[in-house]
């Protein structure tokens, strides 16, 4: 069995171990053999935003994107499970060697109840508000939640089908597309990553995210080096707390080129023979001056 083959297989297998009667277990194993494959479609009038701030999102250059779509039935905050995404988001941007974006759409007229839940939970992804229902419109999504959440190649072609902020193993199947062109053993050249959203930050402006490394009896190991992405990320190591981990300070300086950016550090230890790679990522966004300069031009 070839890997593509294994792993619709063992989408499938997951699908039907969710589902209670015979009934379900048909109907899952028929969506997925139906949208395997299919082209999704991202309507060119969604806007996309980060709290307040809206953000032009190139949605041509991907790797791949993580959609969830979430309807207007129930409690749309409580569906939206923000800071479980947040987690989760954080996971698949860590691998740096791809580009992921993460996106959610949702079908409501409530946008403040769902501002609200956005910074109640501080969630800083991208997502679209879809009052008239134009992304499942476009598309004709199958009827059941748990499959309106896909895996889309960078042909925006379903490779995977479920949420896998619901099931553990469903976020194992995406982690297995996703990382499959990898060289085998990939894992260890950095372990582990760590990522922290920035959100919108604007052309010049400095952010400062403070991350924590637990490295074994950390009084014993040295700092033998960092190695940033690039010359607009600064990196500070403290030393080894009592609680035996590092305080590593990572500051990211904004540059002139609007849209998404991921940027990262290597703290190399004497002692390891792997790095800890430390990743942040966001928007950038050009100050509402400079735009209105632009706009003269």
């Amino acid at each position: 069995m070839n890997s593509n083959a294994s792993k619709l297989f063992l989408l499938l297998a997951i699908s039907i171990s969710l589902c209670s009667c015979k009934g379900e277990r048909g109907d899952h194993a028929e969506v997925i053999s139906e949208w395997i494959g299919r082209e999704i479609v991202l309507p060119d009038g969604l806007v996309y935003r980060i709290q307040d701030d809206t953000v032009g999102l190139n949605l041509n250059r991907q790797d791949f994107k993580i959609v969830s779509y979430i309807d207007s039935s129930g409690c749309t905050s409580c569906r939206m499970k923000l800071d479980m995404w947040s987690d989760i988001t954080n996971e698949f941007k860590a691998l740096t060697d791809l580009d992921i974006e993460v996106l959610m759409i949702v079908n409501t007229i409530d946008t403040a109840d769902v501002l609200a839940n956005m910074y109640r939970n501080n969630y800083l992804n991208p997502v679209a508000f879809d009052p008239d229902n134009v992304f499942n419109r476009t598309n004709t999504l199958p009827p059941r939640p748990e499959h309106h959440c896909f895996l889309l190649d960078s042909e925006n072609k379903v490779v995977a089908i479920g949420n896998p902020v619901l099931n553990p193993k469903i976020k194992e199947l995406y982690e297995q597309y996703i990382t499959a062109d990898f060289e085998p053993g990939y894992d260890s050249v950095v372990n582990p990553r760590q990522a922290k959203p920035l959100g919108v930050v604007h052309s010049g402006e400095a952010v400062t995210k403070s991350f924590y490394l637990n490295v074994g009896d950390s009084a014993e190991y040295t700092v033998q080096a960092v190695v940033p992405s690039c010359d607009c990320v600064v990196v500070s190591v403290g030393s080894a707390s009592d609680a035996g981990a590092f305080k590593v300070d990572l500051t990211y300086t904004a540059d002139s080129v609007p849209g998404a950016f991921s940027r990262y550090a290597d703290v190399f230890f004497n002692e390891k023979d792997t790095p800890e790679r430390l990743v942040v990522y966001g928007f950038i966004k050009m100050p509402h001056a400079e735009i209105a300069n632009d706009a003269k031009k």
